[in-house]
């Protein structure tokens, strides 16, 4: 008898217990959208603000020689450049200078070579008689 009683409250329990929700149609559920085409149209309104400017990016912009000095930019500042684009000139007096060092430079070297040669031609001669010491002749 315990058992029915038991069975019996058990299903009483289960009948009352709470209802399934209705499911909905998936139909009724979508958004409604509205479609435009797409189309050039000027932008209305604007926006005066004040602040500093911060690039995300900075290039250093100097010449592979040091103590020349520019004899013209060819550029603005703020001007779009492309890679390789020729931004200033230098000034080519001192690089000219610095070129006519050299070449005097050369030819000095080439007349001590000459004078070199002509005293070892001349110190070869005298090798053999015992005129000049051995250190004169190294």
């Amino acid at each position: 008898m315990t058992l029915t009683v038991g069975l019996v409250s058990a299903l009483a329990l289960t009948a009352c217990g709470p209802k399934e929700p209705p499911k909905k149609d998936p139909a009724a559920e979508a958004r409604t959208v509205r479609v435009v085409r797409v189309e050039n149209r000027a932008i209305t309104g604007s926006l005066t603000a004040s602040g500093s400017l911060i690039p995300r990016e900075e290039a250093a912009v100097a010449p592979e020689v040091t103590g020349y000095r520019v004899s013209r930019v060819l550029v603005e500042e703020g001007a779009y450049v492309r890679a390789g684009e020729t931004l200033a000139q230098l000034d080519g007096a001192l690089i000219a200078a610095q070129v006519e060092q050299q070449r005097a430079l050369a030819a000095q070297a080439a007349i001590q070579a000459d004078q070199a040669e002509a005293e070892a031609a001349r110190v070869a001669g005298l090798d053999g008689q015992g005129v000049l010491s051995d250190e004169a002749l190294q």
